[in-house]
């Protein structure tokens, strides 16, 4: 697994040599053991004690340690003519590390972390590429009860300003060659996003929140696009909590073109712009009282002139769950919320290294989903594909002659992570997949060591 820290890493630049490597072997060694704590991953006490230096210098930030992958994920970019940049925030709670100093409230002032805003790759068949853009920060105690008098406040002066930092710096970021279609759920849908600035081949497509004013009409967003007539009708798969396995939901769904209008509360809004969109309306068909249906009201400025373009935006819409996955990933895998450091810099430098280690992880098995016929060479090493090659072939004593696919690898080793295999079982998922990256690692240390120890031995008699 050295080779993906090699590459992914290589423009690391922290002003000092000994540092770049070091950064290296770090994320090495965290790939490799992503869900230990890292005096477990590390096995020795130097080891541990250079992680933690590490993050403890000067020179690095989350800015400088999320730089190289940034670098490698915009050359994955340009391989893409469109690329979705889906935006999402979570919270990292430590409110149990009462050692920790400087961390800020959550959403209650006895939660206590810190905020993590992400901006993710996504190709336009689901494979994550990588991140894009991130910010982490503290909320400041003196924002506390100050929620309700949110409206009242400029955007820049408010969370929401995060949204739009990241939109204005992922435009920045992506030639005009490749289509941006910048993605966020209903916490994104602000006024100012929709007004800003953007390049002819730059788009949004947010989930709606706000029952906006329309120009020229004399209903709103919501009631609006409800009164026109279905336009077609999709199968939308999702997993309910009361599913064993996802299901396809029959949904219909509605369209219109329309003006979106400024905040009536805005200051001097009749001179703002209005903003022109497309209103798209996902609504199941048959609604079962007992579960929550499917309803969701996209705005996009994407141009749609058919059925066909309609589906193209809610499929796009629907990965935006992998970001969902991203944060799981992070936490469940990663454990970042685990992580006992003693301030808020140190922990902000280990949460940015970790998301490096989360994307791979979630790469590897999205791509393994839709490209799973390139050879394992994009993800593992030949010992690697060894190991597990005769762990899951015992009688074979020779490697076929037709090299193994991404697919097939991953299936092994989340096999080695508790994965089944059934035909009713589908796709493994994240968790099984990192529980496998660590056995497959114990598998090659072993092997690695037994190998060397054995080829250095002379047999003598007494």
């Amino acid at each position: 697994m050295s080779l993906f820290a090699a590459s992914e890493l290589i423009a690391a630049s922290f002003g000092d040599e000994r540092l770049n490597k070091r950064f290296v072997k770090i994320t090495e060694v965290l790939s490799e053991n992503p869900s230990k704590s890292v005096p477990e991953a590390c096995k020795t006490w130097g080891e541990t004690k250079a992680i933690y230096r590490f993050w403890d210098n000067q020179k690095v930030t989350p800015e400088k340690i999320l730089e190289p992958h940034i670098a490698s994920t915009l050359e994955r970019v340009k391989l893409e003519s469109i690329v979705l940049a889906i935006q999402d925030t979570t919270d990292a709670n430590y409110t149990k590390h009462s050692k920790t100093r400087g961390l800020g409230y959550l959403d209650a002032s006895y939660l206590q972390g810190i905020k993590i805003h992400t901006t993710l790759a996504v190709s336009a068949r689901g494979v994550p590429l990588g991140i894009l853009h991130q910010q982490q920060w503290i909320r400041q105690n003196e924002g506390i009860g100050k929620k309700h008098n949110r409206n009242k406040r400029p955007t820049k002066d408010k969370e929401s300003q995060y949204w739009l930092e990241s939109h204005d710096t992922v435009n920045k970021l992506i030639p005009v060659t490749t289509q941006v279609i910048h993605i966020g759920d209903r916490e994104s849908d602000i006024y100012d996003l929709f007004a800003s600035s953007r390049k002819a081949s730059e788009f949004l497509l947010i989930r709606c929140a706000q029952n906006r004013r329309l120009k020229g009409e004399s209903k709103c967003l919501k009631e609006a696009v409800a009164l026109q007539k279905p336009v077609g009708i999709i199968m939308v798969k999702q997993k309910r909590p009361q599913d064993n396995v996802s299901k396809e939901i029959e949904c219909e769904l509605r369209s219109l073109k329309a003006e979106i209008l400024p905040p009536a509360n805005r200051k001097a809004s009749k001179s703002l712009p209005s903003v022109k969109v497309t209103i798209i309306e996902v609504k199941e068909k048959t609604a079962d009282n007992k579960k929550e249906p499917i309803h969701w009201i996209l705005l996009t400025t994407l141009p749609v002139e058919n059925e066909e373009d309609i589906k193209t935006c809610v499929k796009y819409y629907s990965y935006r769950w992998l970001i969902e996955r991203y944060h799981y990933t992070i936490k469940s895998c990663c454990q970042i919320e685990e992580l006992q450091l003693e301030t808020v810099d140190r922990l902000k430098n280990a949460i940015a290294t970790y998301c490096i280690v989360a994307w791979r992880i979630l790469w590897m098995l999205y791509l393994s989903r839709e490209d799973g016929n390139l050879p394992y060479t994009k993800i593992i090493s030949e010992v690697e594909m060894e190991i597990l090659y005769f762990k899951f072939n015992p009688k074979m004593k020779l490697l076929p002659e037709q090299p193994p696919t991404i697919s097939e690898v991953i299936r092994w080793i989340a096999k080695l992570g508790g994965f089944l295999g059934r035909k009713r079982d589908g796709n493994p998922g994240v968790k099984v997949l990192w529980r496998g990256l660590v056995s497959l690692e114990i598998m090659c240390q072993t092997w690695l060591f037994a190998k060397s120890y054995f080829s250095n031995c002379q047999r003598t008699y007494g």
